[in-house]
């Protein structure tokens, strides 16, 4: 039934009531005053005991309107603040025309919380409206920033299905706005867009949709809006190397630094750099910090590794056998040893790792073979070890025994009177043998180191090489004038020939004055206990220097060898040697001692022997064993090439 008719039969209905009122007011008028009579008057065809009921009206037939149809969740029951419930423009009074119930008006929804609304007095039925309770907005949301990025982060909102975050370059979000929709977590990084330099705005909002997914029709409201400007972090960090040989000063490797996305970042303006711990062996820091638009610190690591080592002495003494041995390094984890038959050390190499710095191999190598052997002072670090290889040294191993010879020598010594200290060494296997090295009185081996010292003030410019200088030299060293020695020493200083003998290495010699009548007669330096000393073991390390070019230096070594090989007083050493082959020697004698250093250069067997003595009163009548020891010498070695 529609409302217009609805209408109509009312007023019909009101009309009819008005009538009969008004027929029954006058019938009552007609009457005598004070007095009604009970005879009753049919007025109408209608019984005027019965008023006709109004028809009553559906309240879904009414207007319903709430005031919003979104509520923030609260913990309690949520109900409109306002409900209108309109019957053509006529409104409805709330618990005369209806009453209204609540439910599911509680918990987060979209649209699942409602009002009951059921009609009472003129109006009949009931109809539900529904509105949408919403997270509560969401002001929890922090920014930082990083790598060229944003972080976005909240408190997690238990009633929400997920989140959603603008963010744009404009305040307003009026323009470059972007969207991203976040859903089990509570944070996003926002790096796709935003760069370093950039401000950027970002709101956030707790929401539920329609049908339960991030697809549907969505529901929150945005909390405040935050900015941030965006700042990158160093990335990465190189350098040349991962480690660098310590050289006493401080290392500083250049750094290439570069941000997120492989941007190159300038040092100064985006970072500064510090350097800890890089001069002494060790772990050494750098330390990048960022600058500007760059944020936070990285830290690079590299290894101050210690200094290259040599070896200083390989040499085989048995068949089948070499030692070597090395400079000691307090900054080092240990040494590490590597010897092989291939020159590069690439193939057939043996490693042997150790703390000494003295070792002898015999498990591996072979008689006959050529070995390359390098070593080197290494650091650990990291489960990782860090040094520089020596220079490879050569050491061709022999069939032979030089025990043999060293037995050969040792029991000649025995039935000579005195004290007898040899020294042998083949140059070029490094082969060597000693028999008792011990101090004796130089005599004139002390020329010898007074030679190297004058080469080494001529090379320094502290005296000229002029021709009287080289008369004295060749004085000095090939008729062994002590004359020479005397007016050489007065040239280049009272302390050189001391202080170089000190600085080369010469632990076993010593010198303290001239000779005879000249510089420092030893009358007055012997009566207090000091007298020039050498070892057999010392000279033939003088003459093997010379050999290799490595006394002063190479143009010196020269001059120095092309003096001993024009030496004249060859009776003792020399003597043994054939003619054709050619020697090199340096002899000293007085009354209770006789020595000679001799190099013998044996077609590609040179060698050296080195021998002193000490028989007192009687040197001059055994100087022949010297030649005796020598032959012995020559023949070993000329009959056992290999």
């Amino acid at each position: 039934m529609n409302s217009i008719f609805k209408m109509t039969l009312l007023s019909i209905a009101a009309i009819a009531t008005v009538f009969s009122t008004t027929r029954f007011s006058a019938y009552a008028a007609d009457q005598p005053s004070g007095k009604i009579t009970d005879t009753p008057q049919t007025i109408s065809d209608q019984d005027e005991s019965e008023e006709p009921e109004p028809i009553p009206i559906s309240i879904n037939d009414c207007k319903i309107t709430i005031n919003k149809t979104t509520y923030a969740y609260t913990g309690s029951f949520v109900k409109p603040q306002e409900i209108k419930v309109v019957f053509d423009d006529h409104l409805l009074i709330k618990d005369k025309d209806y009453t209204i119930s609540y439910f599911n008006n509680k918990k987060v929804g979209y649209k699942t919380a409602g009002a009951k609304i059921t009609g009472i007095g003129n109006y009949t039925g009931s109809v539900n409206v529904y509105y949408s309770i919403i997270p509560q907005t969401n002001n929890s949301m922090v920014l930082s920033t990083s790598n060229d990025s944003i972080r976005v982060n909240w408190a997690e909102d238990s009633n929400a299905l997920a989140y959603q975050i603008l963010y744009s370059t404009t305040k307003d979000f009026s323009s470059n706005v972007h969207s991203t929709t976040v859903q089990g977590k509570n944070y996003v990084n926002l790096s796709r867009l935003p760069a370093a330099g950039e401000r950027w705005y970002v709101k956030l909002r707790s929401f539920i949709t329609d049908n339960g997914t991030t697809s549907g029709k969505r529901a929150g409201t945005y909390g405040p809006i935050r900015s941030i400007l965006v700042k990158d972090n160093i990335r990465s960090v190189t350098i040349p190397y991962c480690s660098y040989t310590y050289s006493g000063k401080a290392i500083k490797p250049s750094v290439k630094v570069k941000g997120t996305n492989g941007v190159l970042l300038t040092e100064g303006k985006d970072y500064t750099v510090a350097y800890s711990n890089n001069v002494k062996v060790g772990t050494a820091t750098i330390t990048i910090t960022g600058k500007g638009n760059i944020q936070g610190k990285y830290i690079k690591k590299f290894i101050v590794k210690p200094k290259r080592n040599a070896i200083n002495d390989l040499y085989t003494t048995k068949k089948g056998t070499f030692t070597a041995s090395w400079n000691a390094d307090s900054t080092a984890s240990g040494y590490q040893v590597l010897y092989s038959t291939d020159p590069n050390c690439e193939k057939n190499t043996y490693s042997y790792s150790t703390k000494q710095t003295k070792i002898t191999f015999s498990k591996n190598p072979q008689p006959g073979k050529t070995y390359y052997v390098k070593v080197r002072s290494y650091l650990t670090a990291n489960g990782t070890r860090y040094g520089n290889y020596s220079a490879v040294k050569t050491i061709p191993l022999m069939q032979r025994d030089i025990d043999v010879l060293k037995n050969s020598l040792a029991s000649a010594i025995k039935a000579y009177p005195g004290s007898w200290s040899v020294y042998v060494k083949n140059l070029r296997t490094q082969e060597y043998l000693e028999i008792n090295n011990r101090k004796y009185y130089a005599a004139s081996l002390m020329k010898l180191y007074c030679m190297a010292a004058t080469y080494e003030a001529i090379e320094k410019g502290k005296i000229k090489e002029t021709a009287e200088i080289n008369r004295q030299l060749k004085l000095m060293i090939t008729i062994s004038s002590d004359d020479a020695f005397n007016r050489l020493l007065h040239i280049i200083g009272k302390t050189a020939v001391r202080d170089w003998i000190n600085r080369n290495g010469y632990t076993e010699t010593e010198q303290y004055h001239g000779y005879a009548a000249g510089y420092d007669y030893p009358g007055t330096v012997i009566a207090a206990g000091y007298r020039n000393k050498t070892t057999a073991k010392d000279c033939a390390k003088f003459f093997e220097s010379v050999y290799k070019g490595e006394c002063v230096s190479k143009a010196a070594s020269q001059k120095m060898m092309n003096l001993l090989k024009a030496q004249q007083v060859r009776y003792k050493a020399p003597a043994a040697i054939p003619k054709g082959i050619q020697t090199a020697n340096k002899t000293g004698d007085v009354k209770d001692n006789a020595h000679d250093c001799m190099l013998v250069f044996l077609n590609n067997d040179p060698y050296i022997i080195s021998v002193m003595s000490e028989i007192p009163g009687r040197a001059f009548a055994n100087a022949y064993h010297i030649t005796d020891l020598s032959r012995i010498t020559y023949n070993f070695f000329s009959r056992n090439t290999k």
